[in-house]
Order: C-alpha cells, then structure tokens, then sequence
C-alpha cells in the first residue's frame, strides 16, 4: 500500500504576534534555520508569518515526522512479544526493541499483564510498562511508576493512554492513566440523598505524567458542554465485565479521545483540564462487546467501526466535533457494508508485495524450544486439515472470522484480519478488499494451544525525530 505524505496542520492563530513582522523574512527564515527542532516546532505556532517560514522552506523536516504507515503492531495472547505485521517498502524497524534495558524486576503498577510489551501507540511512540521508546531511531526513556491514588480505594485496573504530537511539541508527550473497572468495597456509592454518584464524576481525577516535568500529577478534569455523565457508579459496576477489554484511543488536533468501559466515549484536552462525553452512535449499546469496536484516528479525523453478525456486517462512522460555541458532537454513518466476508479480495497486491510478520517470538525463542515447536507442527499437519503451520496456511486467503486491526490514518482503509492468518485492507470510497499478507506467527498453535487470540493492535507510523525520547 503506498504511502501518503499528508498530516493534518495545526491550527493557526487567529492574529500574527505583536513585533513578527518587524524582520523581513529571509531575516527570520535565517534566525529559525539556527534553532533546533524543539525549539522551531514551538516557533512554527507563534504566529502565521513564521509558519510559512518554517512550512515553505523545510526547515522543520516533514520526512522526520510520522507521515506513512511501516506496519501494524500485533499483540497476540501467550506471546512475550508484540509482533510487526510490516508493510515491504518500509524501513527496516524491529519489534524486537532490544535496545531497551533488560527488567531487573516485574512492572511496579499492577493494572495490566506485565508481559504485555505494547500498551499504546501515538504518532511513532511506543508506551511499554516503564518506558516509552522510539523503535525508529532507537531512543528511549523510562517511566517511573505512578502513585497510589489515596482517594479511590475501590479503582482496581487502569488504561494508560500515550499522548504525542511531534508537528508542535517535538520532545513532549504525556501518559494518562484513566480508571477501567472496579470492585465492590466500603466506598459510598451514593450522594448521601439515596441517588446514585454519576460515572463520570465531574472533577475527573486523573494521573497524568508529562515528559517535562518527569513526574507524574493528580490533575482534576471536569466536565465541559453542561452534558451529562455517561450514567452512574452502580450501573458500571454492574457492566465492567460485558464490554470486554480490547478498547482503544486516538489523539486528534490536541485531544485525546477514549473509549471507556460500557462503550462510552470521552474527549480529553489536556490542555484545557476539560473533558466531555460522547455517547454511543446508533446500534451501539452498553452491553455490546468491545472486542467488535475500534476507535481511531483517519483522515478526516476520528472513526468507529463495528463488526457483527459473525463479523461479517461492517459499520464505519466518523465523529463530527465542532469544538465552536454550539459544542456539537454526533457521529456521523460513513460507510455500511451488510456482508464483507462476501466481498472478493484481490490477491494480486499481496503475490507482488506480501506483507510479513517479523516473528519476534518464534526467533528469539532458545533453539531447542523452536525445534520443538516445529516437530509439533510437522505432527499436526499430517492429522489437520486445517493445520495451523504458517507455511501452509499462507497459500490460502481468509475473509470469515474477521476482526479489526486498524485504521489507516491517512487513508480511508481499515486493516482487518481473517481467523488471525490473513491480513487485509478494506476501502471504504470504492468497497474494495486487498489481500496484504499471512500474519500468523509460527507455530503459534504449538504455542499458545487453544487460547490463541488477538489482544491488541496498532498501525504504526515511524517518527525520525530523533529529539524525542533521549535516554541517557
């Protein structure tokens, strides 16, 4: 799939500063070209003249910036090791992120599997249990673990979501952990009047950590646009293990847009310490799995997919948010396909230009573990007709058992997978499914025998700027 150089610009200023327009401008296009990346990412915002400077002549490289898409990061049950699903004409970047220092000790928070490398992805940074590392240009920076909350004794799981945007803050990023599910204890669940507490509250606490400051910060965010809570405390207990946990976020024009436990939505600005709810689309409800919806950033912005009816029925939206003083937020049905598993894929892009599973796993695996591995599938293979083997299975192209990996986030394509061996690409504007490539990591029934099944996934767009982050 060939890569689209395009990036959503940033937002301009409404006024030139006071004094930009004193120098003229091979003045200032002289000035800027001495100051570093950081510092002209910043300077590009001033105001519009210094923005053209900097756009105009390149100063701020655009070939550094995430503008195409390498691959898709796969994070698959019982393996150590998220794996890249890569497209072939990308740059050769590993998962294998044996760069970063080997753990002395097990992850510090206790809210997700320690053995999980991949949690989140934004804009060619990867968030991992204590570091947050740039597989582009191997650069890395640890994360010290979060406080206790005091205050939320009943709060037991966490999703922590990696905001970066490289086009204006080139060495900053934040990670927010925001509350997932809950259990029952001695809290009070009610406002003292026999009417349940709203979920979410409003303040929002959160635990926020900013690479520039290095700490992490108990912020209050509160609840803009007088909409109401998604609902209350007591309902979402009730809910937390029917959604699912396979659940996502995206960053766009400098919000974070999450999708929570019962399947609402939350637009966080941290730079305003303002969130706001977002209710479902049409044909999404509490109970429906999340396991079925991804949530992510395109190019038009933020989209919602589902997939139902045994994964055949394809819904796409995008969310039309109007930040203005009317607040709309609504979802808006951009594309409905009633059967995709019956649409026709086209195999001629993956017999020229398959893409490959780098299978971290399999290779880093001791040599007598592989060897095994390997006589099992042998074993299989003559017993199954169905078998499991990569080299077999690669000759044969899936459409059932579909579910979403991603969204292209300069195209409209979602990336799905077929019974987790076929990768695929749908578009949208003209219904057309490509066949990309075999995904299924070697010997992964041997592995992970009956419990085989897809936990995460991203497309991953390489950052080049080698400014963020600095390990020592």
């Amino acid at each position: 799939m060939e890569d689209l150089q395009n990036q959503d610009a940033a937002r301009e200023p409404d006024r030139p500063a006071a004094g930009a327009d004193v120098l003229p401008a091979d003045a200032v296009e002289e000035i800027l070209r001495r100051v570093p990346p950081r510092g002209l990412a910043a300077c590009r915002r001033v105001c519009t003249s210094w923005r053209a400077v900097v756009d105009s002549n390149r100063l701020l490289r655009a070939d550094l910036l995430p503008l195409s898409v390498a691959g898709i990061l796969v994070g698959f049950a019982a393996l150590n090791f998220t794996e890249l699903f890569h497209a072939p004409s990308s740059s050769p970047i590993s998962a294998r992120l044996d760069f970063l220092p080997r753990p002395t000790a097990p992850a510090a928070d206790d809210d997700e599997d320690a053995w999980t490398p991949v949690r989140d992805h934004c804009n060619g940074l990867l968030l991992l249990a204590d570091h947050v590392a740039n597989p582009a240009t191997r650069r890395w920076d640890p994360l010290p673990p979060p406080r206790p909350q005091q205050d939320a004794p009943f709060l037991t799981r966490y999703d922590s979501r990696l905001v970066h945007d490289p086009t204006t803050s080139p060495h900053c990023y934040e990670v927010v952990r925001i509350p997932t599910s809950s259990r029952p204890s001695s809290v009070q669940y009610d406002n003292g009047a026999g009417a349940a507490l709203e979920w979410p509250p409003s303040p929002f606490l959160l635990q926020v950590f900013s690479s520039t400051t290095g700490r992490w910060d108990e912020r209050p965010f509160f609840r803009d646009g007088g909409e109401a809570a998604a609902g209350t405390f007591i309902t979402k207990l009730e809910l937390d293990d029917l959604s699912g946990t396979r659940r996502q976020s995206a960053c766009w024009r400098g919000n974070l847009y999450v999708h929570c436990n019962t399947n609402f939505f939350i637009r966080i600005s941290l730079s305003t310490n303002q969130y706001r709810v977002i209710q479902p689309p049409p044909g999404v409800d509490k109970r429906t799995s999340s396991s079925s919806l991804y949530l992510g950033k395109s190019a038009k912005g933020i989209y919602l997919a589902s997939l139902t009816n045994q994964s055949s029925e394809l819904r796409v939206w995008v969310l039309i948010d109007d930040e203005s003083l009317d607040q709309t937020t609504s979802w808006v049905l951009r594309h409905h396909h009633n059967d995709i598993g019956s649409v026709r894929p086209q195999r001629y892009f993956c017999d020229r230009n398959p893409w490959k599973l780098e299978d971290v796993n399999f290779n880093e695996a001791p040599e007598d573990m592989r060897s095994h591995w390997a006589m099992l599938a042998r074993c299989n293979s003559r017993y199954d007709d169905l078998t499991f083997d990569r080299a077999r299975r690669r000759r044969k192209c899936h459409v059932t058992g579909l579910r979403i990996l991603g969204f292209h986030p300069f195209q409209e394509v979602v990336f799905l997978s077929g019974e987790m061996v076929t990768g695929l690409a749908y578009h949208l504007d003209r219904s057309e499914l490509r066949e990309l490539g075999c995904l299924y990591p070697a010997c992964y029934r041997e592995i992970a025998g009956k419990n085989g099944d897809i936990l995460t996934s991203f497309p991953y767009t390489p950052c080049w700027v080698r400014d963020v982050p600095a390990n020592k």
